[in-house]
Order: structure tokens, then sequence, then C-alpha cells
């Protein structure tokens, strides 16, 4: 790779993806010292590519300019596994975190944008959607289909996960177009949730790194619950459908999990477990997960809606969730 035209300023690792450097362990080190000697205003940007590197050498080159522009003096770079670790003194800069957001929120990559402390921390809790995160499917559509009523459902759930709708409001008009389903058709749907790629890796890490993972959903509780069965999961938390002998009646029971309370769940989780808000991550695609990924000392665009992934700190642009493992295994 040309020799970067921002050297002088910035102390940097200049390499393409095929001169990885057999010293991972140095680059980890190296890291590890930047965010040290930076200090608490540490921001670090983490951007790996999903198919096109041209478009991952454009925005990197676009990030440098920004931080050129800005001034910014202490900065570090490494690469690592096809990616490359921006390190720099952002002192608290929300100017410079912005234009780095609208950078990268209007790419095709991959990317995180952390304020850290001097050391990162792990998640100990990660908080995941379900319709569309973890499963490739919204189950209020497909329960729709089984009504005749799929498209009009569709459409109405779109505009809801794009933040166009009142999400509460919403879910009762699709709810009531289920009326008179049979719970059987609940049950089959259940059992044959399609399970989004990777996150069984996810969960594998998890559990060797002592986190838990709950899932928390605007959807409904006999499909959280076949997950949280089927993945081990450790917690679950939807909407409960009214029953009235084999059918479902059209309506909900008890408080809506709309956005707002995704967030308290979350808090609550927080609380419960005695853990920070940097140990909480919260991963979502639609519009009602904003408020507890702004809560969270992550949150995670999964494949998500335009309108979330500009207001994210981070976004996966594929469905497939084992690219959070880029995130979960920095050091």
């Amino acid at each position: 790779m040309t020799e970067s035209r921002h050297n002088k300023y910035f102390k940097q690792v200049n390499m393409r993806f095929d001169e990885q450097p057999n010293d991972s362990e140095r680059m980890v080190s190296s890291a590890d010292t930047a965010l040290k000697m930076i200090g608490n205003h540490a921001l670090t940007v983490q951007i790996w590519p999903v198919a096109d590197e041209s478009e991952f050498w454009k925005q990197h080159s676009s990030i440098q300019d920004v931080l050129l522009a800005a001034s910014v003096h202490e900065f570090y770079q490494f690469y690592d596994e096809q990616q490359i670790r921006l390190i720099f003194n952002n002192g608290n800069d929300s100017d410079v975190i912005e234009s780095i957001r609208h950078l990268l929120s209007n790419s095709d990559l991959n990317y995180a944008i952390r304020q850290q402390k001097s050391v990162l921390v792990k998640p100990r809790l990660l908080v995941f959607d379900m319709d569309s995160t973890l499963i490739q499917m919204e189950c209020i559509d497909e329960l729709a289909r089984r009504c005749g009523f799929y498209q009009q459902v569709a459409e109405i759930t779109e505009l809801a996960m794009q933040g166009k709708l009142d999400f509460s409001q919403s879910l009762k008009q699709r709810v009531a177009l289920l009326k008179d389903l049979p719970l059987t058709e609940v049950t089959a749907l259940a059992s044959s949730l399609p399970v989004t790629s990777g996150v069984t890796d996810v969960v594998a890490w998890a559990k060797q790194n002592n986190a838990k993972i709950a899932v928390v959903s605007g959807g409904f509780i006999p499909f959280v619950e076949a997950l949280k069965s089927q993945l081990q999961l450790d917690y679950a938390f939807a909407n409960e459908l009214e029953k009235s002998g084999s059918h479902l009646t059209g309506k909900l029971v008890g408080d809506i999990v709309d956005g707002e309370q995704k967030r308290n769940i979350l808090l609550s989780l927080q609380d419960q477990l005695g853990l920070t808000q940097d140990e909480v991550w919260a991963i979502g695609d639609g519009a009602n997960d904003l408020a507890m990924m702004s809560s969270a000392g992550l949150g995670v665009a999964f494949d998500a809606k335009p309108a979330v992934k500009k207001r994210a700190s981070a976004a996966i642009v594929k469905p497939d969730m084992s690219e959070l493992l880029k995130l979960l295994n920095a050091e």
C-alpha cells in the first residue's frame, strides 16, 4: 500500500490485508499501550470490510481527513485480522465523533466507534432484539400469513421498524388481525425459527467469557421462550398474546414491550447483575431498539434500517452475527 499522505501527523502501521504481520501479539500490545497513553479521552474507531476492499480504504482515508482537519495530535493506527483500529485523543469533541459516524453510517463497512477508558471493557451482558436480529424473520408477519393478512401486516411492520409509526399502536393494529388464529399455528412457527448465521458462535463466546445473553423483543413470548430454550440463553422478554380456548383473541395481555420498555428491561438487568454501562451491549435492527441501544455501553445496529444505523455507535451491515466477534474479541 502506498505510504499515507498523513504519515507525518500519525504514528501508524500501513499495510494491505495480504501483508499481515506474524507478530499479532505485538500489534495487540501496542493498541493496549496506546489506550493507556491516551487515557480517558481515547476514542477507538474499528473498521473492517464486507466485500469491497476499495470502499474500506476510501473511508479509511476520509477518517484521516476528519482527524487532520480537527488537529488531532495523538493518533495510533493498528492492523490486525483484516481490520484497522484507529485510536486517538478525542478531547471529547462531539463534532469529530459525529463526522466519523456520518461517514461510516453511509458506507458499506462494519464499524464501531467507542469512547474508551485506558482499558477496553469486555461486555458481561449482551441484550438482543429477536426478529431480524437473532432470527431472520418477523414472527408477526408470518403469523399474519397464516391468517391471509401477510402483505397488510408486513407493510405496517416495515414502517414501524423505520420509526414512521408508533410502535405500540401499530402492534395492537397488527395483533387484531390475528384474531381466531389457532394456537397450533403459533406453536408450529415457534418450533422452526430461522436462527441468524453466527448466533451460535456468539452464544459460545458468551459462555466462555462468563457473559449473560438476554433477548428482549417487541414480538411474542412463545417465540422468545423457544429461542431461549434452543440457544440456552439467560433471559427472555416479550409481549403476551391473549388466548381464548385454542385460539388467539387478537389482543395483548399486560404492558407492551415497546422501545422504552426495552430500555427499562436492559437497565433493570444491568442493576440486577451489578454491571456498569460499559459492560452492557445492545444489538438490534429497528427504531424500537434505539432507546436500549443508546442506554448501553455499545449499541450495535445489525443489518439495520438506515435511520437506526445513522444513530448507532456500531454497525454490522450483513446478516451474519459472527461479525460481532471482531468487536467482542478486540483487545
